[in-house]
């Protein structure tokens, strides 16, 4: 799929409220659980994009790109990480859920 900047754009303007709206208020356990001690809780992944915002985004091996595949990647990058988020919060009632957990 090519990207359309706009909306592009848009799915990146939104990522800061989906994140919002999915942790504030959680408490500690939500937000420092993680899948297993090797992988990243919700908070590494928040401070992980701030990093990202705060950086040059220059990749140290790839020289120049355009506007189009470094904004495709933030998008990606950014809903990759939305979704790891929601897997992670999930998987902290796998044991919970009992039986359904086949499913």
């Amino acid at each position: 799929m090519e990207l359309d900047l706009t909306q592009g754009i848009a799915v990146l303007e939104r990522t800061p409220q989906t994140l919002r709206a999915m942790l504030s208020g959680l408490s500690d356990d939500w937000l420092r659980g993680t899948e297993d001690p090797e992988t990243w809780s919700p908070y590494t992944v928040v401070g992980h994009l701030i990093h990202g915002e705060r950086s040059d985004w220059i990749h140290p091996a790839f020289g120049p790109v355009t506007l189009r595949q470094l904004l495709a990647t933030w998008v990606a990058h950014d809903l990759g990480h939305v979704a790891q988020i929601a897997r992670v919060m999930a998987k902290q009632y796998r044991d919970a859920v009992g039986p359904w957990r086949a499913y």
